[in-house]
């Protein structure tokens, strides 16, 4: 077996802030499996998606979902739609979680919503490119590099910033500069790590495969900015709420792309 791309058990508990023994406890109840395990040592080895199914399932838990829930929603093929159903049967309850999880994953939202953005934490790469195989693969490249190098990630969504200069229009066929950053904890956070300031931010999204279309989005987020009277930055954020980086064998249609586009203040990386 090939270990290229597997990490032990050790380095996985590290970077989603999990014990081992947590994770053993929930490969028992049957919520992860690791990819592979060694028949002589009994090592267990894990690769990314496994690693993506564990800050997932940290999220789920948080908000407050059973075992019984995380596991039909990763049998549901990541459905939405199942969680809402979950939470709305017992709303008074569950009311807290309900607005979180609806802040988070907007359930079939379509039009354009201004948002104020948090601070938030993050490590991050510059890349150079062109195609959506581009920015995903990198996103995949750096993410695997910060296992190996011992970061603590946050159960929050890793995200694409792409530059744009927008006087000219969008051109989808050119290569330009793009950075893969990702979410991590405060606590024990690597020197490399910077702060985004919070901004403010106009949003919309998109839902099922990548393709061009998404150039008709983008374009149509910066036309209602300036319809609004701002004045866009030229940066797209690109968050992958759902897609091939979050888990195994996702049918594309249910894939859920979140486009954010600065309109008070340029973002800035330090």
């Amino acid at each position: 077996m090939d270990k290229k791309d597997l990490f032990l058990i050790t380095e996985v508990a590290n970077a989603v802030s999990l014990s081992r023994s947590t994770i053993m406890r929930l490969q028992d109840r049957g919520l992860i499996e690791p990819k592979y395990v060694d028949e002589e040592s009994g090592r267990r080895y894990y690769g990314i998606n496994d690693i993506q199914r564990l800050l997932k399932i940290s999220e789920l838990k948080e908000a407050g979902f059973s075992d019984d829930d995380v596991s039909a929603y990763f049998d549901r093929d990541h459905d939405e739609a199942y969680l809402y159903e979950r939470l709305d049967n017992d709303l008074i309850d569950l009311k807290r979680h309900l607005a979180i999880l609806k802040e988070r994953y907007p359930y079939q939202y379509h039009g354009y919503k201004e948002v104020e953005m948090a601070d938030m934490l993050c490590v991050y790469k510059e890349y150079y490119g062109m195609s959506y195989d581009d920015r995903f693969n990198a996103l995949y490249e750096f993410f695997m590099e910060g296992v190996s190098k011992g970061y603590r990630y946050a159960a929050k969504p890793m995200f694409i910033i792409d530059m744009r200069d927008l006087k000219d229009g969008i051109a989808l066929g050119e290569k330009r500069t793009f950075y893969t950053c990702i979410p991590i904890l405060d606590t024990k956070a690597p020197k490399e790590a910077v702060k985004i300031e919070g901004f403010k931010a106009l949003t919309t999204y998109y839902y099922g495969p990548y393709t061009d279309d998404a150039k008709s989005i983008w374009q149509g987020l910066f036309d209602e900015a300036y319809k609004r009277g701002y004045d866009p930055k030229g940066q797209v954020i690109i968050n992958s709420l759902i897609g091939p980086n979050t888990g195994r064998k996702i049918d594309e249609a249910n894939y859920v792309t979140q486009f954010i586009i600065p309109i008070d203040k340029a973002i800035e990386l330090k």
